[in-house]
């Protein structure tokens, strides 16, 4: 804040003028159908199979897909272990990083139906 030269002491100036902004309501839209068509999201999953997180909502399944194999990265990189994220459609998972993934000498590898190591997901 800049003060005039004549002005007493920045306390008294404040207390002389009202400073405070000017508030005004923030218009909110409310959109019920915006919320119902994101049916994919993509969660973290705490022990106990609780929802800790919802990370992303999306019409699209290729957002949550493609956000899945991000976190599915950085949380290996940052703590050595794989965490649980699942993506879901309605109450449906189609991806499950526990069942479907492992980590083998630092990489995350995706596993096919039989157990068997696929494509890596990420170079060291």
């Amino acid at each position: 804040m800049v003060l005039p030269i004549d002005a007493p002491t920045p306390r008294l100036f404040a207390e002389k003028y009202n400073l405070a902004p000017q508030t005004r309501p923030v218009p909110q839209t409310m959109n019920a159908d915006l919320e119902a068509n994101c049916r994919h999201c993509l969660v973290e999953v705490g022990s106990g199979g609780t929802f800790l997180e919802v990370h992303a909502k999306s019409r699209d399944p290729a957002i949550v897909q493609w956000g899945f194999d991000y976190l599915l990265k950085k949380f290996t990189n940052h703590w050595g272990e794989r965490p649980h994220l699942i993506v879901a459609h309605g109450a449906q998972w189609s991806r499950d990083s526990k069942r479907d993934f492992k980590v083998v000498g630092g990489k995350v590898v995706e596993l096919d139906s039989q157990g068997n190591e696929e494509d890596d997901l990420e170079e060291p």
